[in-house]
């Protein structure tokens, strides 16, 4: 959660005493914060329970 916060927010937040990277040279843009930071918070979620799953002795698996 705190990687999608901190991505979001540096890269997306468009407010009046921060102005993010991609507000910076697309303003129409707006602020996509709190959409990009749900996003990229689901990808790190999905990446990590995908690799996990992996890792995961065959015996320790779960049927979710």
């Amino acid at each position: 959660m705190l990687a999608g916060m901190g991505l979001s927010i540096w890269l997306f937040s468009n407010q009046t005493e921060y102005v993010g990277l991609v507000p910076t040279h697309v303003p129409s843009a707006g602020d996509l914060t709190f959409e990009a930071g749900f996003l990229i918070t689901a990808v790190v979620y999905l990446s990590w329970h995908g690799i996990e799953r992996m890792l995961a002795p065959a015996g320790r698996r779960s049927l979710a």
